[in-house]
């Protein structure tokens, strides 16, 4: 099957004109030519142009290369052109240039999701995201999009399908994958209000959760009790409110004072804030995601920690250091975290050497252990997705076939001899 394109310039070939005879020639191999041999990918698709002779003299060229085992032949009166689709056809294989080429013919949709995706990000007010998360934007741009067969596809050519298939492609956790995502539906979204395309192919789309987590350490309540017991007294109730709590180390250093509750019928704390880095500065921003926008209960145990440090301002942050400031991590980490860690293991009090992260693996596994429902502990975390509790914690829960089976054996204690009888 032959096709006939515009060049660059806007000439066409109709489909009357004949082609007189003449040597094919694969570009490459032609005396004098002074283009440089490309690196073809493994497994790509094969392309070659060939140049022809028209009746009238001029010169077309033939980019031929194959899909789904089928010749396919398209032609272009001007060598930059057809060595763009010959490129096109070699990065992103001959199906998808076709489409591209047949969207641009049909006039649909010129730009492509990279570019729109951009114009998306470059049209963000400081109310939709702040410089720092517009930064993240284009770092998920750069890394996850741009160099994809969906970054060049025209966005009116763009199927469900082809979401799909770039989100199977994509690396990275489970919550990056989803940010990526929600910025791809958010741009095809804007592009729809624009009435730029008829609808948002991106959107309602789940992205696979992440396999269970490698390399958590989980302590018992003995082991915490020693860690405790070798952190100063001035950074003990942080480490008791991060293993009692289980927020994450950003949302619990950027609390207030203000933020604790201990009149509410059940003490509490409202998590609405996060450390954010944005470029070679720290600001509290927003928590990682609508999720992390939550209250959690407070123990009686962690409302004694924290209560002597309840007797300050309001806007004062409720965990500092001893000039009063915020507790950067690393510094934490490098000062009192692993010298307290080195201290247990020489002295053979503790063999594991959990990261500050486990302490809100502790307080999961805690809840799991205790029988709380997956989807509680998936508020109290903060989990956007219940997928992310199930898979790191589910195997953690007690004897849930037991349970199950005596919850249906009560439910069916008075209903069965009513039958037999």
């Amino acid at each position: 099957m032959m096709r006939v394109f515009e060049s660059l310039s806007g000439h066409r070939i109709t489909a009357g004109q004949s082609l007189a005879p003449s040597t094919t020639v694969a570009l490459g191999n032609t005396p004098g030519n002074t283009q440089p041999e490309r690196i073809r990918p493994e497994g790509s698709d094969v392309a070659s142009i060939h140049p022809k002779q028209m009746t009238d003299g001029s010169t077309t060229w033939r980019v031929q290369y194959r899909v789904d085992g089928r010749q396919r032949t398209d032609v272009f009166v001007d060598l930059i052109a057809a060595t763009a689709h010959r490129d096109l056809v070699e990065r992103l294989g001959g199906d998808v240039a076709r489409r591209i080429l047949d969207a641009r013919e049909g006039g649909r949709g010129e730009r492509t999701v990279a570019e729109l995706v951009a114009d998306h990000i470059d049209r963000m007010t400081d109310d939709d995201a702040h410089s720092g998360t517009r930064r993240t934007y284009r770092g998920y741009l750069l890394n996850h999009i741009h160099g994809t067969a969906l970054a060049a596809l025209p966005i009116g050519a763009v199927t469900r399908d082809d979401v799909r298939q770039w989100l199977d492609g994509m690396t990275g956790a489970a919550k990056s994958r989803r940010n990526v995502h929600a910025l791809l539906s958010a741009a095809f979204q804007r592009a729809v209000d624009d009435e730029a395309i008829p609808r948002n192919p991106a959107r309602g789309l789940r992205v696979k959760s992440d396999a269970p987590s490698v390399g958590m350490v989980i302590l018992n309540r003995g082991e915490l009790a020693v860690l405790l017991s070798e952190i100063s007294p001035r950074y003990r109730p942080l480490i008791a409110f991060l293993a009692g709590t289980g927020l994450r180390w950003s949302e619990a250093t950027a609390l207030l004072v203000s933020d604790i509750d201990l009149d509410a019928a059940t003490p509490l704390v409202r998590v609405n804030k996060a450390w954010k880095r944005l470029g070679n500065a720290w600001a509290v921003g927003p928590p990682k995601s609508r999720a992390g926008d939550r209250v959690v209960g407070l123990s009686p145990q962690v409302v004694a920690e924290v209560a002597p440090l309840l007797e300050r301002r309001g806007d004062a942050y409720l965990f500092t250091t001893e000039r009063g400031d915020w507790i950067r991590n690393n510094t934490f980490q490098a000062t009192h975290w692993q010298p307290a860690l080195r201290r247990l293991n020489e002295s053979g009090r503790m063999t594991k050497r959990p990261r500050l992260h486990d302490l809100r693996h502790y307080y999961a596994s805690t809840l799991v252990a205790q029988g709380v429902p997956l989807n509680i502990v998936q508020q109290q975390m903060g989990h956007e997705d219940i997928g992310t509790t199930v898979n790191r914690y589910s195997h953690m829960q007690p004897n849930y076939l037991a349970v199950a089976a005596a919850a249906a054996a009560d439910g069916l204690a008075l209903a069965v001899p009513e039958i037999e009888g």
